[in-house]
């Protein structure tokens, strides 16, 4: 069927007919086959955007990357939810569209290309989104971080470090949720040095954040994770306090269990620490 063809059938078709027509839509470059296929991303029916965003993953080009791109402009939510669905399912074919995304005026386009970039998860993409860590919108560079969480890449470390340092708190947030995800030694030493880093900067929220990504990073090394939680039992906000103690009492992640319950017990000087080492003796071994 020639784009003309499709064009005619489609605009004739119930919502049943247009997704069989859609399904049926063969692998194609064709600028003007796939222009039809990507106005169904805003048709009225879900099934048939579905069908529209698998037809142009098929064609895996850019053609159909940059058709699928012009969804994101769209004023209807859901159309620009099947865009992005879209660009993700093309993959590495819409690389080069988001890159030039991530230039555009328009920081929601800009986050929608992050978006997509953190879904796809390709190594080749980690320049972009450490450069995207540097933006001037909040919302893209933290988005930026957690794309570079889903990556998780050490190379992405040191980018991630400098976001911690030159805030905003909301862009801190996201850049330590990275560090969490990455998870080896460098990322978690990183996340300790928060409350030195920032200082008088550190507002409760970051600091809370810090300690319950510390715990998910521990197992990279458990007696430097131990040594920074018991620490933060010194804090002053009670709330950063409530956080740290239990993050002791729960064995971190790829942490040896009875390595954990030595650590706690060897800082018996602290009553609240030996406590929670007892605590944790008492519970029975998954």
């Amino acid at each position: 069927m020639n784009p003309t063809d499709l064009c005619e059938a489609l605009r004739g078709a119930d919502g049943r007919a247009r997704r069989k027509l859609l399904q049926a839509v063969p692998p194609s470059a064709d600028a003007a086959m796939l222009a039809e296929v990507a106005q169904h991303l805003g048709d009225p029916l879900p099934e048939v955007c579905e069908a529209a965003v698998d037809a142009l993953a098929r064609a895996e080009n850019e053609t159909a990357a940059q058709l699928a791109a012009q969804g994101l402009c769209a004023a209807d939510p859901a159309e620009r939810g099947y865009a992005l669905e879209a660009l993700v399912c093309l993959g590495t074919a819409a690389l080069p569209i988001l890159e030039r995304l991530l230039q555009d005026q328009d920081q929601h386009l800009r986050k929608y290309a992050l978006d997509a970039l953190a879904r796809i998860r390709h190594p080749g993409s980690l320049p972009l989104l450490c450069a995207a860590l540097e933006d001037v919108d909040p919302n893209v560079a933290a988005a930026a971080a957690e794309a570079l969480g889903a990556l998780a890449l050490p190379d992405a470390v040191p980018a991630l470090g400098s976001a911690l340092r030159r805030g905003p708190d909301w862009v801190r947030l996201a850049a330590l949720a990275g560090l969490g995800a990455i998870g080896d030694e460098d990322a978690l030493h990183l996340i300790c040095s928060v409350p030195q880093v920032l200082g008088r900067g550190l507002s409760p929220l970051v600091h809370m954040m810090a300690i319950q990504m510390a715990w998910c990073a521990a197992g990279a090394d458990p007696l430097a994770a131990f040594a920074f939680l018991k620490e933060q039992l010194r804090a002053a906000d009670p709330a950063v306090q409530d956080i740290a103690r239990s993050a002791l009492v729960d064995l971190p992640p790829g942490s040896n269990l009875s390595g954990w319950v030595d650590g706690l017990a060897g800082a018996s000087q602290d009553p609240d620490v030996a406590e929670f080492a007892l605590a944790l003796r008492r519970k029975p071994t998954p």
